[in-house]
């Protein structure tokens, strides 16, 4: 069997010429293809990776934007507070300062009306209690009030000690004056009697250097005050204890009140 040398030839001309129409035709324009598409993706790749890094970027900063708002919401929150606070704190002391004046004032106008209370009832009951010892005095003993409040009065230096009788006899020598006050003007033999009632209490010679007072504050009494020492006898100090009870009387029902 032979061997057609020119078919075989042929053959291998025509696989030559098949191979370079597909590589020409057909694996060029593939390959083109390909290289093209994978330059896209590529590209894509690449601007993806880009799009990730901003966004990184952008993600790292907004979260460093976050940080710092909150840390500056809370600072601002903080100094809100303590404002709010401050505020609070400085309104509560105006207000307790308010409370206070308002207290006081409240305390001083009870003040003057208990004390105007008081000095209206003093007046009262003196006037009344005057009166009423008046005409007691006057009923029981034929004498005037004023008359018995001397009596009184005199009664009173008799019971003085030795000691008070000596203190005064020697103010008297050192004062050289004796001063008589009286709720009453003394008539002229009542002042007679009267230095002759000290004269004879305290051993003191006639005539004696005496000033006489009217002080209606007295109350149907008389009062005698040589230098530093006095003696007196008069309704103000039974009133003064009434006062004083009346007094107390009237806090404790303005306190339960």
């Amino acid at each position: 069997m032979g061997v057609n040398w020119v078919v075989f030839f042929a053959q291998i001309v025509n696989l030559f010429v098949l191979v370079w129409l597909l590589k020409k035709f057909l694996y060029r324009p593939i390959v083109c293809a390909v290289e093209k598409r994978q330059a896209e993706i590529m590209n894509k790749v690449n601007k993806a990776k880009e799009e990730y890094a901003l966004a990184e970027a952008e993600h790292k900063q907004l979260s460093k934007k976050l940080k710092n708002f909150e840390a500056t919401k809370k600072k601002k929150f903080d100094k809100a507070a303590e404002e709010i606070e401050a505020f609070k704190s400085h309104q509560m002391s105006l207000i307790k300062d308010e409370a206070h004046k308002l207290r006081q004032k409240m305390q001083a106008d009870l003040d003057r009306q208990v004390q105007s209370l008081h000095t209206q009832i003093r007046e009262l009951f003196a006037d009344n209690f005057v009166a009423l010892s008046q005409k007691m005095m006057g009923e029981l003993s034929g004498e005037t009030a004023f008359s018995g409040s001397l009596s009184l009065f005199q009664k009173q230096l008799k019971s003085l000690s030795k000691s008070d009788i000596k203190k005064i006899k020697t103010s008297y020598e050192k004062q050289n004056i004796i001063c008589i006050s009286s709720s009453e003007t003394l008539s002229k033999k009542m002042q007679e009697d009267l230095a002759v009632f000290l004269s004879k209490t305290f051993d003191w010679e006639l005539p004696l250097k005496m000033r006489f007072e009217t002080d209606k504050n007295l109350i149907l009494g008389i009062e005698m005050a040589v230098g530093n020492h006095s003696a007196e006898w008069h309704l103000k100090a039974y009133l003064d204890e009434y006062q004083n009870e009346l007094n107390t009387k009237l806090s404790h029902m303005i306190v339960k009140e």
